[in-house]
């Protein structure tokens, strides 16, 4: 993450397994690659302000997280014998006031 305000560079994952990020507001998103596998793994969210990372899926066959607002869509295929068949899902950010 690069913070253009203050020219400063911030690392949110060392894995080297992170892909598709998306942002949006004080939120960031991104898939966490399982080792050997090819864009799928789980959701993480990175509150920017608390430097906090969540984990928001479990299933192990997530992949392309969008983020709007305090919607995270993401295609996951957990519930299929076929590795290209996914179905969409939605998590909703509880946002702390």
């Amino acid at each position: 993450m690069y913070d253009i305000t203050a020219r400063k560079v911030t690392q949110v994952t060392n894995s080297g397994n992170a892909i598709d990020p998306a942002i949006y507001g004080k939120w960031i998103v991104y898939t966490l690659n399982r080792p050997h596998s090819l864009g799928i793994g789980d959701i993480y969210v990175y509150e920017i302000s608390t430097i906090k990372k969540t984990r928001i899926t479990t299933s192990t066959n997530a992949s392309d997280p969008s983020i709007y607002g305090d919607k995270i869509v993401y295609a996951d295929n957990r519930n299929s014998e076929f590795p290209d068949v996914r179905d969409i899902y939605l998590y909703e950010l509880k946002i702390k006031n």
